[in-house]
């Protein structure tokens, strides 16, 4: 009987060492799967803080590059947290606890991978343009945005005429019009570019823009050299909307608020050379005085410029340019109508008075001119240094934030793993306690 007692006492030695060793090995794996996962996780933080630190200081051009590395380090990281979990849950196996602890760390990192991805590609979104509208940021063409009228050429619609020209077509709205193109991109590109903005909201036929210019009138004669005012009266425009026209140049489509078009108008006076009415038509790049507008007047639709200093001796066209925010010309509903702007010509005669500072070649049209040239320099968005550092610095804490969130998970996940080995020792003392006792 002495000795049955004691080889069932031995017995029960070796069960609980085993569990022990057992406990161990559980331990040991599923903190080193949490472990290996937080210092995957650290070390892409780190990483992507210390790309963020330079790019803080970087400039323009570096600018543009931070938001597709914080993207690029947000998939890596998805990846290198894939691959770890698929390693980590292979060597937790060993007890069921383990590997359900690893399998939910595999899940959550999997998450924190992903949506550190997404967040950079929000960051990049939300740096590139702050633009309104439905789906203003999203890269598909919805289908309720489709235009199928521009399925057809014409040649075979209501009206056609054979001295007509048949349209181009687009199954996509034309989408990719501007492919592999000089795109304007909210440059005042001189060479020519191509704008792959859509045109934007149109009004209402009773809602069209019409303009007169109140001063000077046709036939009207100023004295050379003084200043005076040019007053026009608008109908249908809200107008005091002007966007930045060195970086945001027909980069937004038009847009209506109250049913009219919002915008601004400019006026433009050029020289005729010795007549009021030539045969030749000037040279558009040539004027002797530009103003765009920029405020909303009396807000009934009456807006000036002044002309200070005047204008030298001549015979001059004075037109308006009516525009909506982003400069391009506003667009109307129907083809048959009023203009949308007026001209008046009138005559400067007299002593005195000089090229004006807002002529193409006065002081402030040359500088105007250079100021459009560098923002096309600079590229897209014409940023200036200290907004291309602060750009750097927004998209580097953002990085920051989501390399932290990741590293915090997965420091979660290795906590979560060690409880859940503490448990399954406990659970199996528990058990070789109540064989002690039964024995």
């Amino acid at each position: 009987m002495v000795s049955v007692k004691l080889f069932y006492a031995a017995s029960l030695l070796s069960l609980a060492f085993a569990a022990a060793q057992n406990d161990n090995a559980g331990g040991k794996n599923v903190a080193n799967a949490g472990g290996k996962q937080g210092q995957n996780a650290g070390a892409n933080a780190g990483k992507g803080q210390g790309q963020n630190a330079g790019a803080a200081a970087a400039s323009a051009d570096a600018a543009k590059g931070t938001a597709a590395a914080a993207a690029n380090n947000g998939a890596k990281a998805a990846a290198n947290n894939n691959n770890n979990n698929a390693g980590a849950a292979a060597k937790s196996s060993s007890t069921a606890a383990a590997a359900a602890s690893s399998s939910a760390a595999a899940a959550t990192n999997n998450k924190g991978g992903n949506n550190n991805a997404n967040n950079a590609n929000n960051g990049n979104n939300a740096a590139a343009s702050a633009t309104s509208g439905g789906n203003a940021d999203s890269t598909t063409l919805q289908a309720n945005a489709i235009q199928s009228g521009s399925f057809f050429d014409g040649q075979s619609g209501l009206g056609a005429d054979a001295t007509e020209a048949a349209s181009t077509t687009s199954q996509n709205n034309f989408i990719n019009f501007c492919s592999g193109q000089t795109l304007t991109n909210g440059l005042q590109i001189t060479d020519g570019s191509c704008n792959g903005i859509v045109m934007g909201q149109i009004p209402a036929k009773a809602q069209m823009v019409s303009t007169v210019i109140t001063f000077p009138q046709d036939g009207k004669t100023i004295q050379a050299g003084q200043d005076f005012n040019i007053t026009v009266q608008v109908a249908n425009l809200q107008a005091g909307a002007f966007t930045n026209a060195d970086a945001t140049y027909y980069a937004a489509p038009q847009q209506l608020k109250g049913g009219q078009i919002v915008g601004h108008t400019h006026v433009t006076v050029q020289d005729m050379g010795k007549s009021l009415n030539p045969t030749t038509p000037p040279d558009a790049t040539q004027f002797a005085f530009f103003k765009g507008i920029n405020d909303a007047g009396d807000g009934k639709g009456g807006l000036s410029a002044i002309v200070s200093g005047g204008l030298p001796a001549g015979n001059y066209r004075l037109c308006t340019l009516t525009s909506a925010a982003n400069h391009q010309p506003v667009i109307m509903p129907v083809a048959q109508r009023g203009a949308q702007d007026d001209c008046t010509r009138f005559t400067v005669t007299g002593n005195g008075g000089a090229t004006n500072v807002a002529a193409n070649d006065g002081s402030k049209g040359e500088a105007a001119a250079a100021a459009a040239q560098s923002a096309v320099d600079i590229g897209p968005g014409a940023l200036t240094a200290s907004a291309a550092a602060a750009a750097a610095t927004t998209a580097a804490a953002n990085n920051n934030n989501n390399n932290n969130n990741n590293g915090g998970k997965a420091n979660a996940n290795a906590n979560a793993g060690a409880k859940a080995a503490k448990g399954g020792k406990a659970q199996r003392l528990a058990r070789f306690k109540r064989r002690t006792f039964v024995a």
